[in-house]
């Protein structure tokens, strides 16, 4: 293995309950609403 793949493995392991090797992304957006909480649409 090389140390550029060692280094950036370094304190991280299996995780117990999903088995998962790496941290999860979690994308996310925010959406503009009106005064009642609707989510604009294109066009109004």
């Amino acid at each position: 293995m090389h140390l550029e793949t060692t280094a950036i493995h370094v304190g991280r392991g299996v995780d117990s309950s999903t088995g998962a090797v790496s941290i999860p992304l979690h994308t996310s957006t925010t959406f503009e609403r009106d005064m009642e909480r609707h989510v604009f649409q294109d066009g109004q």
